[in-house]
């Protein structure tokens, strides 16, 4: 009785865990973009930066919640685990730029349009973190517990579809005639490859959470 009682609770620790470490990964992906393109020759960024934080700790949040709802939390099939992953970085990166845009509307930037590329990359992403999310939900159920295979799981995935989107970016602006910047690319690089990585360790991390405090049947 005490069990079931207390495994909602247990269920609600589990998200808020995985929803603050998703925060913390946002905030540290946007820093390190910021030092990137420092490195690359861009300039400090100005209030602009507070809209990029805001696109980047919603994706962060959403994409990371949802893997981790799927494979640790609920523990559903590898199946479900990956059909939430389909779904959650579309949903995320609609959210993300939603919340992009808002910022930029409140602070007087520029706001930019939905354009085909961004389709493209919503389904490129909806399959990256699909993949993503089935392949740690098989790392779950067969209770791995080392870090490394959670690592190298991600950084494939950042590698592969990492260098995907940041091609489809890059064709996709030159193409219009906006010539992405060395800094942008750099960027928009280290985006692609640190977040899988990155929402794969979020999943370790709350799977060795979800271990250690599991309520005494």
């Amino acid at each position: 009785m005490t069990s079931s009682a207390s495994e909602p609770e247990h269920v609600v620790q589990r998200i808020a865990t995985v929803a603050w470490l998703a925060i913390g990964l946002g905030l540290a992906v946007q820093i390190l973009i910021v030092v990137t393109k420092l490195f690359f020759g861009s300039g400090l960024p100005g209030v602009g930066f507070l809209a990029n934080l805001a696109q980047g700790v919603t994706w962060s949040v959403v994409v990371c919640v949802g893997i981790a709802v799927g494979t640790v939390i609920m523990r559903a099939s590898v199946t479900i685990a990956g059909v939430l992953g389909f779904v959650c970085a579309p949903l995320a990166l609609g959210l993300a730029r939603g919340a992009q845009r808002g910022v930029n509307e409140l602070i007087g930037e520029p706001v930019g349009t939905v354009t085909a590329s961004l389709a493209l990359i919503a389904l490129l992403k909806a399959f990256q973190y699909g993949l993503l999310g089935f392949l740690l939900a098989r790392l779950v159920r067969r209770h791995v517990e080392r870090a490394r295979p959670y690592l190298i799981l991600g950084t494939i995935s950042g590698v592969v579809f990492g260098g995907i989107i940041v091609t489809a970016t890059a064709l996709g602006a030159t193409s219009s005639g906006a010539e992405p910047t060395m800094p942008d690319l750099a960027g928009l690089t280290v985006n692609e490859l640190l977040f899988p990585i990155g929402c794969a360790m979020v999943v370790f991390t709350a799977q060795s959470v979800a271990r250690f405090a599991r309520p005494a049947s």
